[in-house]
């Protein structure tokens, strides 16, 4: 046999063997892949169709209107968005079990934003929903020395209706559909004291003109340690007296100014993931003054969270639930509830837990947290209520604000709002089960108010429901 033949015999299996030897070696030092269940394909999701028309005041299609899914998670499926056709009529697909809310808007209508009914409900397959002719708001915010105020952010506020926001211009101008009738404005600025101005009339005959005047704020200086070491990219937030808040990170040195605070009494949170949240208020001497803080952080663990049914089941969050929590107003936690990395911020102490999931009521209670004691929640399923709004002559009474409060009384707390529909039937979202004060408020029908006792899993039909003035 030729050296050749008998040299090849011997490298081959060599070579086989060095390359499974390779290929061994190379697996083992390849990093692990994650053991977490990706999250659910959003296209897997069941989409509910809801369908509708807008109309105006008498009843007539508007077409061009905008309608646009509010508070869905993002990347989650769906035609979230339409444009309403020339006879008025409209058609959307959203993810089954989430609340069904848009927003309507178009041009010299006022911005509304409400629930929409499933077909079928009440018998119809199809729904009216009224849109109102607004009101011009043309507005110019000046600063005390009457240079422009560019880059303000201006809220109109009115009974019944949403909050609607705007920037002013690098002339310091706005322009904005309202609500006709009295509205309020809050402007708020990084550079400005935040104010309110009250009182102002909108008419639809003709444009309001109208100029505020805005005075500078205060400060506060931060610096952030931890053990006398400075801590970089640490939030700090602060919350002023009308309930601003303004944010920032500290850098390199552990350091974070905010300005434009509009009064003496501050409320301030610091957080940083790995870290117990410090939140406490101070007042300073004058509102045009600059504090300066030093805020030392302690290092936690991460808290964990068991979630169960009423029945003791354990409750398995969705790839797109929330978690939010909160201390005296600063939000320390706003994640979907599988994330446990942003829970590394709560020491002992008290804070407000909301929970917010795919077919059930909105949650939320006060909770004490001990640090490496599991934080254990259950989570109600929720009931509806529903029913049709008519005036004193038995008519529908369209376009009513529903108001759904906590409690057998009113001013606990606003849990949802929203409108009937031209034929005066509504359907609340899910609410927690217990008392809920119900209000339904009509401009010319008048109002009608009870309190109801929402049992878990189960909907109430109130039927009739005549407004009086």
């Amino acid at each position: 046999m030729p050296r050749a033949s008998q040299l090849t015999r011997v490298l081959v299996p060599l070579m086989v063997v060095s390359a499974l030897a390779v290929g061994i070696w190379a697996v083992w030092l390849r990093e692990p892949e994650p053991s977490e269940t990706p999250p659910t394909n959003p296209n897997d999701l069941t989409l509910d169709r809801y369908s509708g028309r807008v109309v105006n005041a008498l009843g007539q299609p508007i077409p061009g209107v905008e309608i646009k899914a509010e508070n869905l998670p993002h990347a989650v499926a769906g035609r979230t968005q339409t444009i309403s056709q020339r006879n008025g009529t409209f058609s959307i697909e959203l993810p089954a079990g989430y609340r069904p809310r848009v927003s309507l808007k178009k041009s010299g209508y006022v911005v509304d934003a409400l629930d929409l009914l499933a077909q079928g409900a009440q018998g119809s397959d199809s729904h009216d929903y009224l849109l109102r002719k607004s009101a011009t708001l043309k507005g110019t915010i000046l600063d005390v020395d009457g240079r422009p105020a560019p880059g303000v952010t201006v809220e109109i506020q009115s009974k019944g209706n949403p909050v609607l926001t705007t920037n002013t211009g690098p002339h310091g101008g706005f322009l904005i559909d309202a609500p006709p009738g009295q509205v309020a404005i809050n402007v708020h600025s990084p550079r400005f004291a935040d104010q309110t101005f009250t009182g102002i009339e909108l008419s639809r005959s003709k444009p309001t003109q109208w100029e505020a005047t805005v005075e500078r704020g205060g400060g506060v200086r931060f610096r952030v340690i931890d053990d006398d070491q400075a801590m970089s990219g640490a939030k700090v937030s602060i919350r002023t007296l009308s309930g601003d808040v303004e944010t920032a990170t500290t850098d390199a040195s552990g350091r974070a100014a905010i300005n434009g605070l509009g009064g003496p009494i501050v409320e301030y949170a610091v957080i940083r993931s790995g870290y117990a949240a410090v939140v406490d208020r101070f007042s300073m001497d004058e509102a045009s003054d600059v504090a300066e803080l030093t805020i030392r952080l302690e290092p936690v663990e991460q808290t964990t969270l068991e979630l169960s049914t009423p029945t003791g089941g354990r409750l398995d969050p969705g790839p797109y639930d929330r978690l939010r929590v909160t201390s005296r107003w600063h939000e320390l936690v706003s994640t979907t509830i599988g994330d446990t990395r942003t829970r590394q911020v709560l020491g002992h102490g008290s804070y407000t837990f909301e929970i917010t999931m795919a077919g059930r009521a909105p949650w939320a209670a006060d909770i004490e947290v001990v640090v490496g004691v599991p934080i254990r929640i259950t989570v109600p399923a929720g009931g509806r209520v529903r029913g049709v709004a008519t005036d004193g002559d038995g008519k529908p009474a369209s376009g009513a604000t529903i108001f759904t409060q906590l409690g057998s009384s009113q001013g606990l707390g606003v849990l949802s709002t929203g409108r009937t529909t031209v034929a005066g039937d509504f359907a609340t979202w899910l609410l927690p089960p217990g008392a809920v004060h119900l209000r339904i408020e009509h401009p010319t029908a008048g109002s009608w108010s009870k309190a109801i006792d929402v049992l878990d899993a189960q909907e109430l039909d109130l039927g009739q429901i005549t407004l009086k003035r």
